[in-house]
This record gives C-alpha cells, sequence and structure tokens, in this order.
C-alpha cells in the first residue's frame, strides 16, 4: 500500500458507511423485537460492514490505512449506537400511546441496564449481568464491531495497486517455478530484478 488516497471520494466513503451502518443498526433493533443473539449479531454487523466498507475503498482509491481505520472505527460505532438509539424510539412511540413520558435516550439506557442483559437459552433462566455488567456488554459488542470492522477496511487498502495508471491490480498466475531457494525467488520478484529468475526452473506443470 502506498497511503494514497482521493480526497474527493472521503464524503462518498464516510456518507455510505453512515447510511449502511445505520440501517444495519434499524434491522438489527427491528429482529430483536423478538429475539437477539448476543455477539452473534454484532459480528454479523461487523462482517456486512466489512464487505460495504471494502466494496467502498476500492471504489474511492483508498490506500490509506489509517484513514481505512478511522471509517471503519465510525461505522462500527454508528451502527452500535444506531440500533440502541432505534429501540429507544420504539420506546417513545409505545411510550406515547400509554400517555407515559418517555425520558431522554439516556435515561432508557438506564432503565434498560437496571433491568439487565440476559445471557442464556430461550425458555431458560439465565445470567443478568445486572447494571454495570450490561453497559460493559455494550462497551464489549461497540468494540468488537469496531476492531473488527476497523481490521477489515485496513486489509482492503493492502491490496496490490498501480499508483501510476492509478488502478487496482489484477492478480494473476504467470507461471510456477520447481524451486524458489529459501525466497529467493520472491526476493528478485519484489526488487524487480526479473533476471535474477533465469537461475530457477520452471516447474513441470505451469
Amino acid at each position: 500500500s502506498d497511503g494514497g488516497f482521493r480526497f474527493a471520494g472521503l464524503p462518498l466513503l464516510f456518507g455510505t458507511l453512515f447510511v449502511a451502518a445505520t440501517g444495519l443498526g434499524w434491522l438489527a433493533s427491528f429482529v430483536g423485537q423478538w429475539f437477539y443473539l448476543i455477539f452473534l449479531f454484532p459480528s454479523l454487523i461487523a462482517v456486512a460492514l466489512v464487505a460495504v466498507g471494502m466494496w467502498l475503498g476500492k471504489a474511492v482509491h483508498l490506500r490509506n490505512d489509517f484513514i481505512a481505520g478511522c471509517a471503519g472505527v465510525f461505522a462500527g460505532m454508528v451502527a452500535m449506537a444506531s440500533m440502541h438509539y432505534f429501540d429507544y424510539l420504539r420506546f417513545v412511540e409505545a411510550a406515547v400511546l400509554f400517555d407515559i413520558r418517555p425520558g431522554t435516550f439516556r435515561h432508557f439506557m438506564d432503565a434498560q441496564a437496571t433491568q439487565g442483559v440476559t445471557i442464556g437459552k430461550a425458555g431458560r433462566e439465565g445470567m443478568n449481568l445486572g447494571f454495570v455488567g450490561s453497559y460493559l456488554y455494550w462497551v464489549g459488542e461497540i468494540l468488537l464491531v469496531a476492531a473488527t470492522t476497523y481490521f477489515g477496511l485496513i486489509r482492503g487498502t493492502e491490496e496490490p495497486y498501480c499508483s501510476t495508471c492509478e488502478k487496482w491490480k489484477i492478480l494473476r498466475q504467470l507461471g510456477t517455478l520447481r524451486e524458489t531457494r529459501g525466497g529467493l525467488a520472491k526476493e528478485c520478484i519484489e526488487s524487480g530484478n526479473l533476471a535474477g529468475l533465469l537461475i530457477f526452473h520452471p516447474a513441470r506443470t505451469g
């Protein structure tokens, strides 16, 4: 990676990731009305964000690890925050119907934490994490999604790129060698010393 990027592509990168993260947060909140699989849902959100982020990275020619990492953390935090906020909005709608004052988003999260996150199989009494444990679990979810998306987007910047023609390189197998002599063949290729490959013999197949 040469660390390059297109400045004009950054709004598209962060804007699309914001929309995707918000959409995934809404989806997780919607499905969560019936069931919520701890750590699995955040993991699926992270995988989806990595897929979107890597596709966007190629589209905007992003090869900068720092920007990719920031975009990954940003998307992960937006996704998990929006999931809880959509839960809150659904609670507000229900509260209005029953003429109940819903309170602020912070009050809602405190009430959720007081009720506690329960870990266990459906239909069985599980382990309740309590107020502090619930907040720690939510922080853990955010860290899981943010870290996964962070490393996933950075991985996308490491693919071969031609800075001169400004295009992603296409990986092709041109041939195989019978031996590499302790990595000497790899050193010749990476240094551009193609003449050094003349000392190697081609493999019988390929």
